[in-house]
């Protein structure tokens, strides 16, 4: 089980799937809350606006780098 913020759980995901690739074992991603970052309205404060924009953005270097 990997426990992380909810904002980068996709990035998490991605990365664990491609070094577990090829072996038995199961993963599960949790979201920890986050009192900083709410996935229900972060489109309406520009802390959390940030935060998903540098998020996308790590998105597409990980894609290209790995």
């Amino acid at each position: 089980m990997v426990i992380t913020s909810s904002y980068h759980l996709r990035r998490t995901g991605i990365t664990f799937r491609k070094a577990l690739e090829g072996s038995s074992i199961r993963l599960n991603l949790h979201g920890a809350p986050d009192d900083s970052f709410n996935p229900e309205s972060w489109w309406t404060e520009e802390e959390s606006l940030i935060t998903v924009n540098n998020e996308i953005m790590k998105l597409i270097y990980y894609f290209f780098k790995y």
